[in-house]
C-alpha cells in the first residue's frame, strides 16, 4: 500500500513533494492515516479528467438509449437521415466568397 504524507510532512517539505509529483509520482495526503487528497503529475490528473468525462458520457448515453426505448418511437435509419440533409442542402445557392462589392 502507498505511504500517506500527513499535512504536516507535505508542509514541511512541499517543494521536494511538489518536484516528486512534477516527475511523475503519486503522493497520498491525509489525517490519521486516512487519505484525503492526492498531489499527482500533471498528465495524471489530465487522464483523470479524461476518463471521468468518458465516463459521464456514458451514463449520459445509456440514459438517452433508455428514454428512447421507453419512449416506444422507431429509429430513423441514417440513410434517410443523410438523404434528407442532401436534399435540403442542394436546394441552398452557394455562398460566392471573394470580393464585395463596393
Amino acid at each position: 500500500m502507498q505511504e500517506i504524507l500527513s499535512v504536516a510532512e507535505f508542509r514541511a517539505n512541499y517543494a521536494a513533494m511538489l518536484n516528486r509529483a512534477a516527475k511523475g509520482e503519486r503522493i497520498l495526503l491525509g489525517r490519521r492515516g486516512k487519505p484525503m487528497a492526492a498531489l499527482v503529475p500533471l498528465a495524471g490528473l489530465e487522464a483523470i479528467q479524461e476518463a471521468e468525462e468518458d465516463r459521464l458520457d456514458g451514463l449520459a448515453a445509456d440514459r438517452a438509449r433508455k428514454e428512447f426505448e421507453a419512449s416506444g418511437e422507431k429509429a430513423i435509419p441514417w440513410e434517410h437521415v443523410k438523404a434528407e440533409w442532401d436534399a435540403k442542402n442542394a436546394a441552398k445557392k452557394p455562398r460566392h466568397k471573394g470580393k464585395t462589392r463596393a
